[in-house]
């Protein structure tokens, strides 16, 4: 998923919270939980689903290739990726709004 799609979607989270009323630094406070939040939840699903096989070349890519290597290297091997990141993005929605 693209960087300003996550993003769009966590400004769509911080004003159903109501907190785009609130001061740029409780923003931002927020806008930083949301995004460290998306990723662990949206990496333990990849994580979850990523073939064992294919761990050794994928934990060398997070480490050395591009957002945009890495995503399609998981696009690649799971098959219903888009899927397992709008459930995950869905849960996290229903916990923190």
């Amino acid at each position: 998923m693209k960087k300003d799609t996550l993003q769009q979607f966590i400004d769509q989270l911080i004003k159903a919270r109501g907190l785009d009323q609130e001061s740029p630094a409780v923003m931002n406070a927020a806008r930083k939980d949301l995004e460290e939040r998306v990723n662990a939840r949206v990496s333990a699903r990849i994580a979850e689903h990523m073939p064992q096989k294919d761990w050794p070349e994928f934990e060398k890519l997070l480490d050395t290739g591009s957002d945009e290597a890495v995503q399609k290297y998981c696009a690649e091997r799971i098959s219903n990726l888009d899927t397992i990141v709008a459930e995950a993005l869905l849960e996290l929605r229903e916990t923190w709004v």
